[in-house]
């Protein structure tokens, strides 16, 4: 095996690029598990600023995708993102995954 040496400054350099891939990754990994979580009605319309009947309405024109379960109406945040990004309904899309941020603390 070949030993290679390098300066301390090169290995800084190096050791400081690792750790930005790394919290890159990370916070890739961190947003993908956000998309997979479940809201249910009042977190969404808590979230997006809406009445309850505007989702209803949504829900009821197929306009937004749901599962019912227990008697719950639940709805994936990557399709919240998804009729946000579609300017369904007329939000920021970054206030959004800020708020869904600070959402997922509290629970």
């Amino acid at each position: 095996m070949e030993v290679i040496t390098i300066e301390e400054t090169a290995f800084k350099t190096i050791m400081e690029k690792l750790d930005l891939i790394a919290d890159y990754i990370m916070q890739t990994k961190k947003n993908n598990t956000l998309e997979d979580d479940w809201l249910d009605n009042y977190a969404v319309c808590e979230l997006l600023k809406i009445s309850n009947r505007t989702l209803q309405r949504l829900r009821a024109n197929n306009t937004i995708e749901h599962v019912k379960m227990g008697g719950k109406v639940y709805f994936q945040v990557k399709e919240i993102k998804r009729i946000l990004q579609e300017n369904i309904i007329h939000r920021n899309l970054n206030d959004f995954e800020q708020a869904i941020k600070n959402h997922g603390r509290r629970s």
